[in-house]
C-alpha cells in the first residue's frame, strides 16, 4: 500500500481534491503496476500511473501538475478495469488537469489528448 510516513494529508490540496471527487481509496494501491501495463500511452508518460499516485500522496504538487502524463492520458479507463482495488485513474487525471488549468499551467507536450483541447470524443470501440 502507498503511504508517506508522517505526511500531513490534510494539508495536501491535490489529495483532498482527488478524494472529494470520489477517489478515497488511493492509499490502497498494491503497487502491482497493472495500471501502467495496460495503458497504451504509458510509454509517452514521464511518470507511470503508480508514480503519479505516489506523488499525489507525497504532496509533490509542482511535479504532478507539470507532468506530461496528465495531458497525454486518454481517460479510456483501461487502468481501472485491471486495478485490483478499482482506483479510478480517469477521475484522477481529470482532477489533475482541472487543478493545472486553475493554476494557469499549460500542457508541456505537443501530444496533448485532443479530447481536452477540441472537446472531441474518443472513437468508440466496436463490440466483437
Amino acid at each position: 500500500m502507498l503511504y508517506k510516513i508522517g505526511s500531513d494529508q490534510k494539508k495536501n490540496r491535490i489529495l483532498q481534491k482527488i478524494k472529494s471527487s470520489g477517489n478515497d481509496n488511493l492509499n490502497q494501491c498494491l503497487q502491482c503496476y497493472k495500471c501502467g501495463g495496460m495503458c497504451q500511452k504509458s510509454d509517452k508518460f514521464d511518470y507511470t500511473p503508480r508514480q503519479i499516485l505516489e506523488q499525489i500522496i507525497d504532496g509533490l504538487e509542482e511535479s504532478i501538475l507539470n507532468s506530461r502524463a496528465i495531458w497525454i492520458c486518454e481517460t479510456c479507463n483501461e487502468c481501472k478495469i485491471d486495478c485490483p482495488v478499482a482506483i479510478n485513474f480517469k477521475k484522477i487525471m481529470a482532477s489533475l488537469r482541472e487543478i493545472a488549468r486553475e493554476e494557469g499551467i499549460e500542457p508541456n507536450t505537443e501530444e496533448v489528448n485532443r479530447k481536452f483541447v477540441k472537446k472531441a470524443h474518443c472513437p468508440k470501440k466496436e463490440d466483437d
